[in-house]
């Protein structure tokens, strides 16, 4: 309101100033009606600039209007629906495991407190004798079985020596030197340095795939500490439902879905399918073990319970879309197809099979329409609020 005033105020004073002669106010009066009229005649070019820029840019009601740059700006990507094979899918429980053949232990030499070697933890990989950690025996009661072991050793040896020298002298007979070298050879197999020392060392060179003992744990000696997979490959177990026996021939390739939502397909990561027979039913009462072997994945590590979906090697050619094009309201599925260049329409969808990665649409999609595929989240939004995000315009 402030500059207002001010302006208000200039203007009186100067159009209050007696004018210096006649011919000024004509001069005057001659151009404020040629600005005038230059200031309307921008004012309706303007107008019709603005009339032709909403006639070409006119979109139907229900169309979500996000401008070329927008879209760039927010990641909106589509992708062309197209026919394409499409495997059946059966969607099971299962569990990943260490690959058999590849597996070594470390194991505690003795009981007590299991501190873990900095750095060590499951997917880390180890060299052969690399320190794993330590156990401290003092901490628990009755762990000093080791200490002892190595006080009988020490006497055994003492009293050997001092046999040996008493036989050279023909003090003692063979007998006797015998039955102490006898008992130093027991106590030398009751001690252990390495349980002495406590320390946990891997076997050979692989990487972790489980620590079934946590850090400042008690262990008895001879637990398991860390389970090293040599190869960096891990197995799935997938539990096929006996009702779908007829389905297990045709098993090829799985998606195994994490607890945090992510997923891995296996044939990507070296997969390879183990075993799909029914003779390992007797095992798991009502379930068939299917088995397939794939390369350690980040995030995935032994003794993780997964979901499983089965793929089939027989696939229709189908209509279908990735999972991240699909949202959800009210319980109805729906897509967005790209209208034009400067639009979209929220199509609603029918869904049939989704192997986890794709679903297939049995209605509301023609082949060759352009989906929304990245940046869904961009083109909701801009629905809901009727323009981009805040911060943003249409042109």
């Amino acid at each position: 309101m402030k500059p207002f005033i001010t302006c208000a105020a200039f203007l009186a004073f100067v159009f209050g100033m007696p004018s210096c002669s006649g011919s000024h106010d004509h001069e005057h009066s001659h151009h404020t009606e040629a600005e005038e009229h230059d200031a309307h005649a921008t004012h309706d070019h303007d107008h019709e600039a603005e009339e032709a820029d909403s006639h070409e840019h006119e979109h139907a009601p229900g169309e979500i209007v996000m401008t070329p740059q927008d879209a760039a700006r927010f990641g909106v990507g589509v992708e062309a629906v197209a026919a394409a094979p499409f495997a059946d899918v059966v969607k099971t429980a299962g569990e990943v495991m260490p690959t058999g053949s590849d597996i070594s232990v470390a194991a505690a030499p003795t009981a007590g407190r299991l501190r873990l070697a900095p750095g060590i933890s499951v997917g880390t990989q180890v060299s052969a004798g690399q320190t794993i950690g330590q156990i401290s025996a003092s901490e628990v009661s009755g762990a000093n079985e080791n200490a002892v072991a190595k006080a009988n050793l020490d006497a055994a040896e003492r009293e050997l020596k001092r046999v040996t020298t008493l036989l050279a002298d023909g003090l003692v007979t063979r007998k006797e030197y015998n039955e102490a070298l006898a008992a130093r050879d027991a106590a030398r197999a009751a001690y252990s340095p390495a349980a002495a020392s406590g320390i946990v060392k891997a076997v050979k060179s692989g990487v972790i795939s489980q620590l079934p003992a946590a850090d400042g744990q008690i262990v008895a000696a001879g637990d398991v500490v860390a389970t090293i997979g040599s190869t960096g490959r891990l197995t799935l177990r997938a539990l096929l439902p006996a009702s779908e026996a007829s389905f297990l021939p045709t098993v090829k390739d799985a998606v195994i879905t994490l607890a945090d939502g992510r997923m891995c397909r296996l044939s990507e990561a070296g997969g390879k399918l183990m075993s799909n027979s029914a003779a390992g039913a007797a095992s798991t009462p009502g379930y068939i073990p299917v088995y397939f072997s794939f390369d350690m994945t980040e995030g995935i590590t032994a003794g993780t319970p997964v979901e499983v979906r089965l793929l089939a090697d027989k696939a229709g050619s189908v209509l279908s879309v990735p999972r991240e094009a699909v949202a959800e309201q009210m319980g109805e599925k729906f897509v967005y197809v790209k209208n034009s260049e400067h639009s979209y329409i929220k199509t609603p969808v029918t869904l049939g099979r989704g192997d986890g990665l794709r679903y297939e649409v049995t209605s509301g999609l023609a082949e060759g329409d352009s989906v929304v595929v990245a940046g869904t989240t961009f083109v909701r939004l801009a629905e809901t609020a009727g323009v981009v995000p805040e911060g943003h315009h249409h042109h």
